[in-house]
């Protein structure tokens, strides 16, 4: 098996599309980060609305948490960013988020 050994600040990671997830086994907590190109693939964007999981999280979404997005529809243009839940409005199926950068 290889591994990635793509580094990143722990401020950056977020920004730069790394894929954190977080559990609990037996043993504690777990970890699992995956950089952007090693992360499993997106459904495409004209699934989203029928991917259950995806309409699920997106439900459970709070103002306060921190989002990863993508400013591209399509992997040729698959710029990430991260931003704060400003409002979830899942009556429209849409988020206002505050970028990192500052920019609503």
């Amino acid at each position: 098996m290889t591994t990635c050994c793509r580094a990143y600040h722990a401020t950056c990671a977020a920004a730069a599309g790394v894929l954190v997830e977080t559990g609990e086994d037996e043993q504690g907590a777990v970890s699992s980060y995956q950089c952007r190109y090693h992360r499993p693939r997106r459904p495409k964007v004209s699934e989203l609305e029928d991917d259950v999981p995806t309409m699920e999280f997106a439900g459970n979404v709070k103002v306060g948490e921190t989002v990863q997005g993508r400013f591209g529809a399509s992997n040729e243009n698959d710029t990430p960013f991260v931003g704060t839940v400003v409002e979830n409005c899942e009556s429209e199926q849409m988020f206002v988020i505050e970028l990192a950068t500052g920019y609503v």
